[in-house]
């Protein structure tokens, strides 16, 4: 899993911890463009984080992971934080 420090994450404006064990898992296509190595990604990761943050006003990446089309696994909120990704679902799922 590529971590945040890794993908160069904003700090998050707030967090609330996630209710584990989880009741669901999520799966959703972000609809951007694709990527293919890992420069290409961190950078459309951080911009899914910006337009997450500043356009639609969340405290951070609404995911709690990504795929990028490298393969690689990418942390957005983690397994601990409740993600913003899927309204009344978002304090059971992932």
């Amino acid at each position: 899993i590529r971590s945040r420090s890794q993908w160069k994450a904003r700090k998050p404006k707030s967090v609330t911890r996630l209710n584990v064990p989880v009741e669901y898992f999520v799966v959703h296509h972000s609809a951007t463009g694709s990527c293919f190595t890992t420069e290409a990604c961190d950078r459309l990761v951080r911009s899914i984080q910006n337009y997450h943050m500043d356009k639609r006003h969340f405290a951070d990446i609404g995911y709690n992971f990504l795929i990028g089309g490298n393969g690689a696994v990418y942390e957005g909120r983690g397994w601990s934080i409740q993600g913003a990704h899927t309204i009344s679902y978002n304090p059971k799922s992932i």
